[in-house]
């Protein structure tokens, strides 16, 4: 996620042995069909049934990157990859040549791959399977190169084989977004269900209205799932995939003084039956000088929210809990003192959340920020790291929040995106059970992004 006026969730899947695919492939190794929480496993992901074995490397077939026909998508093209042990993060670079790379880091030998380079345009929204074996992802096109398509949703294996486009946005359509109450012209939000069968993406058009679409990712086929063509002042995006069949969403103010958020959660499959009323209500919180996060249990029962209030003397966090279908009165499972602001939240295991956190001495006014882990029902919160320096900002994955997003596979280490007041990006992982972090990537600013974890 970006760091707008709301910081939001991805959820985290249980590891069982079950049956993922795009659209069905058999797997030796353990992936969920539920919830997304749990221990980051690997499977075979396939869309386009192959005769390969499970667990070894099957050549891709022949793929397209040309746009499919206007208003429709393209089914994808899937070949299993087998999978390393080397814990592996996968980032977003931009070098001093403009040209924007999909790179993918070593944690154990610290050697440094591309998987993709273009100078075509900018790569964002970019996140990792739940098999660790894709990468989907939003090319920006830069104007020279927009005679097509002002943006393609793409997807490449972590091998770089592979590239395809299953869907493009019409070079006459201008799309925009809010950031702090500035516009940019961008498509917004990209969220791949964890059985690698649905991809929500939403749009913000011309600062007017928002629309969210299911691409089909076995046929390519595209259906809007919801829509909202005459609030103005409002703009809803997706926050994450709660299981394979619903997603929450977040509609908040396009401008600054910001409203309230609303949390809806939009029932996928239903939506796609025209069902009248596929979305409920579950939280109303944040606004103006707030700070939002959620996440949910490892079951898929709770929903955690933590708001920060920034104007509270200096700070008011509050953590909470409720259902997570049907929302309810939260229940206050954590309160800081007024010095401690906690920026956002992940839930990383059935028991623990991590929690990037703000404390500002109150007389001084100097400010650390560190990560913690607390347990989920709010007691034994843990410092693991303090975060320098301190004239810098620290969040997790921006586009993703799924467990896979921010900590390696193996569970034993997170990793954080920094920027400090000199304009200058880090990229930076540390362990969980508490260490010194350790820098891996360094660039200008908003030239660096967290993607995910997987194994080669």
């Amino acid at each position: 996620m970006q760091r707008t006026q709301s910081h939001y969730s991805r959820f985290f899947f249980f590891l069982s042995c079950c049956l993922v695919v795009f659209l069905a492939a058999c797997s030796s190794q353990p992936v969920s069909q539920g919830n997304p929480h749990g221990t980051p496993g690997t499977t075979t992901a396939q869309a386009t049934p192959t005769s390969s074995t499970p667990g070894q490397t099957s050549p891709m077939p022949p793929t397209q990157t040309s746009c499919p026909s206007a208003n429709s998508g393209r089914a994808a093209v899937i070949a299993p990859l087998s999978l390393g042990s080397h814990q592996q993060l996968i980032y977003v670079y931009q070098d001093t040549a403009n040209t924007w790379h999909l790179r993918r880091y070593d944690a154990t030998t610290g050697l440094k791959t591309d998987i993709y380079s273009t100078s075509a345009g900018q790569i964002e929204d970019a996140q990792v399977s739940a098999d660790g074996q894709w990468v989907v992802f939003l090319l920006d096109l830069s104007p020279t190169m927009r005679t097509d398509a002002s943006a393609k949703i793409q997807l490449i294996r972590i091998d770089g084989k592979g590239l395809q486009t299953p869907y493009c946005f019409p070079t006459n359509e201008s799309y925009s977004h809010s950031s702090g109450g500035a516009t940019t012209t961008l498509p917004v939000g990209l969220q791949l269900s964890t059985d690698q069968k649905s991809l929500l993406f939403s749009l913000d058009t011309k600062n007017q209205s928002s629309v969210i679409y299911d691409l089909a990712m076995g046929s390519g086929q595209v259906q809007v799932v919801w829509q909202d063509t005459t609030n103005t002042l409002y703009t809803t995006s997706i926050i994450t995939w709660l299981d394979n069949t619903s997603a929450y969403l977040i509609t908040q103010g396009r401008t600054q003084p910001a409203p309230p958020a609303t949390i809806h959660l939009l029932n996928v499959a239903q939506a796609l039956n025209h069902a009248s009323n596929p979305t409920s209500q579950v939280y109303q919180g944040g606004g103006r000088m707030h700070e939002l996060s959620v996440d949910t249990s490892f079951d898929g029962t709770k929903l955690f929210t933590d708001d920060c209030l920034l104007a509270g003397s200096p700070f008011k966090t509050t953590i909470s809990v409720q259902s997570a279908h049907a929302g309810g009165v939260p229940q206050v499972i954590y309160q800081p003192p007024s010095a401690i602001c906690v920026d956002e939240i992940r839930v990383i295991s059935a028991n623990t959340m991590l929690m990037l956190v703000t404390d500002q001495n109150a007389s001084t006014s100097a400010v650390q920020h560190g990560v913690w882990t607390m347990s989920v029902n709010g007691t034994a919160q843990h410092g693991l790291n303090t975060l320098m320096p301190n004239d810098s900002t620290f969040q997790f994955n921006p586009n993703s929040q799924y467990v896979w997003s921010n900590v390696s596979r193996d569970g034993g280490t997170y990793a954080l995106q920094q920027e400090t007041n000199q304009g200058t990006e880090n990229l930076v992982f540390g362990s969980i059970n508490g260490s010194a972090v350790t820098t891996f990537a360094t660039s200008g600013a908003h030239t660096l992004t967290l993607v995910g974890w997987t194994t080669m």
